[in-house]
């Protein structure tokens, strides 16, 4: 990726302004989060007629976004937990339900070492009553302005694609 050029709270306004086309940014009252947004998707198929419903699914992603000056390994920890917990408090899981994510895009003056590692190896996955009600996943993404590098665990590798897809220079 290329140098990012403008401050954190410029990268900050620029990926809130493409969620906000999709996504409802939401009152965040919440602990060390900047914003908080929330998508909500319903799907149907019917059969000529809408009250022959052939099959529904319901989709959700719940995205928290940080920015700080250092990333380190206990202030990573403590952003994982809070927003997974939050995230999980939201679902309802149902016959349609499909799936809940939650993502947590950071964007850090500095990640340390121990961070960057972390960050590859989270896998925070829930399964409601053997996925026959859904699933939700964890993606975690962190953009380091120090490196201009982008750290993400497994579940996170498209939205890499779609934050490096943002013009983040000025």
């Amino acid at each position: 990726m290329s140098e990012f050029n403008i401050s954190r709270n410029e990268i900050l306004d620029k990926i809130k302004q493409s969620y906000s086309h999709y996504y409802t940014f939401i009152e965040n009252n919440l602990a060390p989060f900047n914003a908080i947004a929330e998508f909500h998707s319903k799907n149907s198929q019917y059969f000529l007629l809408k009250s022959a419903t052939l099959a529904e699914e319901e989709l959700n992603e719940y995205v928290y976004f940080v920015s700080l000056d250092t990333l380190d390994l206990s202030a990573l920890k403590v952003i994982e937990k809070t927003a997974w917990e939050n995230g999980l408090s939201k679902v309802e899981p149902h016959s349609n339900h499909r799936c809940s994510d939650i993502t947590v895009i950071i964007i850090a003056e500095s990640v340390s070492n121990e961070a960057k590692e972390y960050i590859k190896k989270i896998k925070l996955t829930k399964r409601y009553k053997f996925t026959f009600f859904g699933w939700s996943y964890f993606r975690i993404l962190a953009l380091d302005m120090s490196s201009n590098k982008i750290f993400n665990n497994n579940k996170a590798k498209d939205l890499r694609k779609l934050i490096q897809n943002i013009n983040l220079k000025r």
